[in-house]
């Protein structure tokens, strides 16, 4: 199921995000989703009649084994109260991930950021501030959080 604005794939992301009790209103415009592309199959932001824009991905088998370890990281990080993570949204049968269409998919609330000036944003100091920030809260949880991180947490296969 790719991308496209034929009645078959806006049937089919309809009767997808259902799954989620995410009713389809249109699809975006913004073509432009920031992030890595190659991570996944299907990528695609989408209104939903309750106002919201979402951000549904489907991958294959180990793009799932790989979203499963993501989520339970974040799902623990989140639990040991680090702000700012954003987990996927729950169906509802409270499950991360459906299996729809020979691939697996996820749904997020979608936050619209800004366009990186490549390459000087690595240089902007707020941004220096903002990791910082982030190191800090990570270091404020580590001895709790790390009994209950995945044993071999292979991010990068």
């Amino acid at each position: 199921m790719k991308p496209n604005n034929s009645g078959f794939y806006i049937h089919h992301l309809n009767d997808l995000v259902l799954n989620w009790g995410i009713e389809l209103a249109s699809l975006s415009e913004n073509d432009r989703i920031p992030g890595s592309p190659q991570r996944s199959i299907c990528r695609q932001l989408f209104k939903a009649r309750n106002g919201k824009l979402y951000f549904i991905q489907g991958f294959d088998e180990s793009g799932e084994r790989r979203k499963n370890k993501i989520n339970s990281v974040l799902e623990t990080l989140k639990e040991e109260g680090i702000p700012r993570i954003q987990l996927p949204i729950k169906t509802i049968e409270d499950k991360n991930l459906v299996k729809y269409n020979g691939l697996t998919w996820q749904i997020f609330e979608y936050i619209e950021g800004m366009e990186l000036k490549r390459p000087d944003y690595q240089e902007e100091p707020w941004r220096g501030r903002k990791f910082a920030e982030i190191l800090k809260d990570l270091k404020s949880v580590t001895s709790a959080v790390f009994g209950k991180l995945p044993k071999e947490p292979k991010f990068m296969e």
